[in-house]
């Protein structure tokens, strides 16, 4: 929730077009024992985090205002709305920061096409105690930042079984007649490989590895005005199930996943009442895979490792909602130390839960 406002306001405040969206957020559970397990967390919630219950709704199988048909998911068991969610296209968010500080800062530049193929100790080095060393050549910092998520053990070994990569699959199309979502979607039940979630711990969710749903924004006739140009685009992710060890250790991006992508194209159909009515109408336009970054304890790492040598990853897959709040806590974390005292790590705490944060206990925890 707290992202959610954060994100807003920035996109307010700095005129940011990047098809923002606030809409709900549906988790939708196919059978009935995740369903319970949701109801379950649903009401511990109520005294653990009574601020997030408040923006949460229950839609059960004899709810009417809305039903599961009105969300769209008339086979699901069960589903609960989060009304604190939105959409955004992330490129476009990232592109207008970085265009705003290369053009606004004298000190700030960026390296494309350099990537980082090691990072060494500069024992004795006036500039800093890091070398980071790329194909253009290294550079000497008193500061480094890693914000490599599921490639975090490329550059710090100690890191393999702490943050580990997974591939993950995506497919995204047109079809569904005049479909339009009010909502995105998390789609959750035993076949989607929920029963795999105990391979790595998954903490203050209410859904597990499921496949996660949402659209595009409708493109319409000039201006922005007349009638929908075509149907807006659907795009679905998940079916890690289908890979090899549900993909855990797998870095590489650059091929697909034949048996997962089958699985997504015939799964909209599956659990979306408007595709399935017409099935032969959804077109696959592209397909892709991903690399994400799993923690171990089911939490992100931010803060120091090591003298600074600062990380801000470990997202389980769920970037969007906490990506952005970690990178400005570590950040201030670094400007306080440039600026000489360390920050009251309690500052963040209002915003950042305590278990996102690196401390010597965690690092022990892990053998680090």
């Amino acid at each position: 929730m707290a992202t959610y406002g954060f994100i807003s306001e920035l996109l307010r405040e700095s005129d940011i077009a990047c098809d923002w969206q606030p809409r709900g957020a549906v988790a939708a559970f196919y059978s009935q024992a995740d369903f319970d397990r949701a109801l379950d967390k649903f009401d511990r919630s109520r005294v653990d985090a009574p601020e997030i219950v408040d923006h949460l709704q229950v839609v059960g199988p004899n709810s009417t205002a809305p039903s599961l048909g009105d969300l769209g998911v008339g086979k699901a068991k069960g589903a609960i709305i989060n009304t604190m969610a939105a959409s955004l296209w992330p490129y476009k968010l990232v592109a207008r920061i970085v265009q705003d500080q290369v053009q606004e800062r004298a000190d700030f530049s960026l390296h494309t096409n350099t990537p980082v193929t090691s990072l060494e100790t500069a024992t004795g080095d006036a500039d800093g105690p890091w070398r980071v060393c790329t194909p253009r050549g290294s550079c000497i910092a008193r500061h480094v930042l890693l914000a490599t998520n599921g490639y975090t053990s490329h550059l710090l070994p100690n890191m393999r079984d702490v943050i580990e990569p997974v591939r993950g699959n995506m497919i995204a199309g047109r079809g569904g007649g005049d479909l339009l979502l009010n909502h995105s979607y998390g789609l959750v039940d035993e076949l989607s490989g929920d029963e795999h979630k105990d391979l790595i711990r998954v903490s203050e969710r209410l859904i597990g590895d499921g496949e996660y749903l949402m659209q595009r924004p409708a493109e319409r006739g000039a201006a922005g005005l007349g009638t929908i140009a075509e149907s807006p685009v659907l795009a679905l992710g998940g079916a890690r199930f289908m890979m090899p060890n549900s993909g855990y250790g797998l870095s590489n991006d650059d091929r697909l996943d034949p048996e997962a992508n089958k699985f997504l194209r015939g799964r909209l159909a599956q659990v979306l009442d408007a595709v399935a009515a017409e099935p032969e109408t959804f077109k696959v336009t592209h397909e892709w895979t991903g690399i994400l970054g799993y923690s171990k304890d089911g939490f992100p790492w931010v803060g120091e490792l090591r003298e600074g040598l600062w990380l801000c990853a470990g997202y389980s897959g769920h970037g969007m909602p906490q990506a952005a709040l970690c990178a400005t806590s570590v950040a201030s974390m670094i400007l306080d130390r440039l600026a000489g005292h360390d920050r009251d790590l309690s500052k963040d705490r209002g915003v950042l839960p305590s278990r996102f944060m690196i401390t010597p206990e965690r690092l022990k925890a892990h053998g680090l």
